[in-house]
């Protein structure tokens, strides 16, 4: 294979791992490193496209929590412990449609632990946020928040926080709110996906080493994860539009991951029988070039006259013309012979 050393640009690497399967050569003889950076910045992509998505959802949640804190939450107040005036617990849901919108708040001035709602947070479908006696707990989908209200008070410095400080304070530092979550979103939401990719990545470098083995395919293991990143795009950019489409539409696939994986093990399949079919053909053309030298050395050969040869040709071309001189005359001594 040519050994290509130029640095090929992010966006001309993407668009070749998706069409240009026969141009992997070029992929894989880049160094290690730059397949690595190709793979995180496709992670980085990811979360930043969902989290500012999320982001934006999120700022009409903000405006509605604001309106409801002013006219649904019953009055509070909360130095290092939550006083609800008149009962103990109170509850507030949302009558959202889907995952994003669906909110629900639940006062408990007397529970410390979150222990006794596991069943309720594991099943609601939406965003559950859990006020209890000393600390406020919030889950949506797989990302979790817990703090003190201590705690709470002091980053915000305030000496207590009441429905009215909450109103006042959300709508006062709205974009510094939507900013922490984007932040925070995107944090969270990279290391989950570089997590699991990483291990699927592992997985199936693991694969395709011993498929080169099989096809007696000469590649490094780096090269091998090379393969395994750049035949990753596909299935990544699907996984980035269905996520789009799921988080502003609610559109859901249920054999998503399925195929998500399918397409993966295609383009490497793929890729590695082209590669296999380059070997043959170079091999084939070597061993075709290597007979044809030898072909061309033969005729050479044959066709050649050493000059030593030429020269013994003409010495016995010499002798031969003085034969008919050195010989006797048979016919004179026979009868020279008669006459004695």
């Amino acid at each position: 294979m040519e050994n290509v050393k130029e640095k090929i640009p992010l966006f001309k690497r993407f668009i070749m791992c998706i069409k240009d399967l026969d141009k992997y050569y070029k992929l894989i003889e880049e160094k290690f490193s730059r397949a690595i950076l190709y793979f995180i910045t496709l992670e980085i992509i990811f979360a930043v496209i969902i989290s500012t998505i999320i982001t934006y959802k999120a700022n009409s949640m903000i405006e509605q929590v604001s309106k409801y804190a002013k006219d649904k939450l019953p009055d509070f107040e909360i130095e290092n412990e939550l006083k609800i005036d008149g009962d103990e617990k109170y509850v507030l849901e949302t009558n959202g449609t889907s995952n994003e919108t669906k909110i629900k708040c639940i006062f408990d001035s007397t529970s410390e632990s979150k222990d006794s709602y596991e069943d309720e947070i594991r099943t609601y479908d939406g965003t559950i946020i859990l006020c209890l006696k000393d600390s406020i707990y919030a889950q949506y989908g797989s990302m979790q928040y817990e703090q003190k209200y201590s705690e709470i008070r002091e980053q915000l410095g305030l000496d207590k926080i009441d429905k009215d400080t909450i109103s006042e304070y959300i709508t006062n530092n709205k974009k510094q709110i939507l900013l922490n979550i984007f932040g925070m979103l995107a944090i969270a939401m990279l290391i989950v996906v570089l997590t699991g990719d990483i291990l699927v990545i592992i997985s199936l470098t693991i694969m395709v080493i011993l498929i080169c083995k099989i096809f007696k395919l000469n590649l490094s293991y780096g090269q091998c994860v090379n393969i395994v990143i750049s035949t990753f795009t596909l299935p990544h950019f699907l996984r980035t539009l269905y996520t789009i489409a799921l988080l502003l539409t609610g559109f859901t696939m249920e054999y998503f991951q399925v195929m998500y994986m399918i397409i993966e093990y295609i383009y490497i399949i793929a890729v590695l029988l082209i590669m296999r079919s380059d070997m043959i053909k170079k091999k084939q053309l070597i061993k075709a070039t290597i007979q044809i030298q030898n072909l061309e050395k033969q005729q050479i050969n044959e066709n050649e006259v050493p000059e030593d040869n030429g020269e013994e040709k003409e010495k016995q071309k010499e002798k031969k013309d003085k034969e008919p001189e050195n010989k006797p005359e048979p016919q004179a001594n026979i009868k020279e012979g008669g006459k004695q």
